[in-house]
């Protein structure tokens, strides 16, 4: 039978979903964000959130800082990464329509900041001449954003310099933005895993990953991983001890912010086929963030069509911020 997983390796990488809804040090400078949406030669501007799946959204995670602050928020990018010959000047702006729609679909995904609370700096984007990439900034004091996920619809109106707007809706994106919670970090992780023996899994043996995996906010009291080589995917090991990570995966942990109890376990990436799915083990009710030990103990399942239940026991020691 044909594996469903891959080996983590330059092959596997170019193909592995990296996706974020929230940033690690690679995402918060945007190096994750491909500048490519058209492969036909012609010149294309996109606003560059996400290339992984269809909507284009992504949410970065910033300090709780208590000065206002400016940041790169929305990335603009001329199709291939090909440098201006001249300036290219790119007018957008905010449509709250944008975050409506996903929250229709996403209940409760985004709450829309109010307008006092954030400083867009300017409206009017240049990207000059050798250039292909500019940024939507914004001003806030992170402190006063605590406790929710915010966002912010974007639109492109208009561009010069011979360029026309993307399709796919990529002249559009929701960025949104939330303050690292109590759980976020870099952790020693030691997984153990059962049920995919037959699938060249791991079975019942406790390995480490190295290096250290992050956990990355995407809202107030949620995250995903974050890995070097296997990025938010989910990692597992081979019966020899090899790490691999299973695609079309992306686990967010969700935990009650009173409690630390761990309360779900979900899989971000849309079904490609398998219906790879992830949820809490429920004969083990003490998932939960210790705050004493700053560990987190996870046992949840992930199934897919076709195969049995595979069991997944994490155990993450903290080891400092991310």
């Amino acid at each position: 039978m044909k594996n469903n997983f891959f080996k983590v390796s330059l092959i596997a990488l170019a193909v592995l979903p990296l996706s974020s809804c929230l940033k690690d040090k690679n995402n918060d400078n945007f190096s994750n964000h491909s500048a490519r949406y058209d492969g036909t030669g012609q010149k294309i501007v996109s606003i560059a959130l996400r290339t992984d799946v269809t909507e284009n959204v992504s949410t970065v995670a910033f300090n709780a800082l208590s000065a206002p602050t400016v940041y790169d928020f929305v990335p603009i990018t001329l199709s291939g990464g090909i440098p201006a010959e001249q300036d290219v000047h790119i007018v957008v702006e905010l449509d709250s329509n944008i975050v409506v729609n996903y929250n229709t679909l996403h209940p409760g995904a985004f709450q829309i900041p109010v307008d006092t609370t954030y400083t867009i700096l300017s409206k009017n984007i240049t990207i000059p001449k050798g250039q292909s990439k500019a940024f939507v900034q914004i001003r806030i004091t992170p402190s006063g954003f605590l406790g929710a996920t915010w966002g912010l619809g974007f639109k492109i109106v208009s561009v010069d310099g011979g360029y026309t707007l993307a399709g796919g809706g990529k002249d559009k994106g929701l960025a949104g933005f939330a303050i690292k919670n109590k759980y976020d970090g870099n952790y020693t992780l030691k997984i153990r895993t059962t049920g995919w023996a037959a699938y060249g899994i791991s079975d019942n043996v406790t390995n480490i990953l190295s290096p250290d995996m992050g956990m990355q906010t995407t809202g107030a009291t949620s995250l995903i991983y974050t890995h070097p080589a296997t990025g938010s995917s989910q990692p597992a090991f081979t019966p020899s001890g090899g790490l691999t990570a299973f695609g079309a995966t992306q686990p967010q942990f969700t935990f009650d912010g009173a409690t630390d109890k761990l309360t779900d376990v979900v899989n971000l990436i849309p079904n490609d086929g398998r219906n790879r799915r992830f949820a809490l083990n429920t004969d083990i009710t003490d998932s939960r963030y210790d705050p004493t030990s700053q560990v987190i103990y996870a046992a949840y399942v992930m199934t897919q069509n076709g195969r049995p239940t595979q069991f997944i026991y994490d155990t993450l020691t903290y080891t400092g911020p991310r």
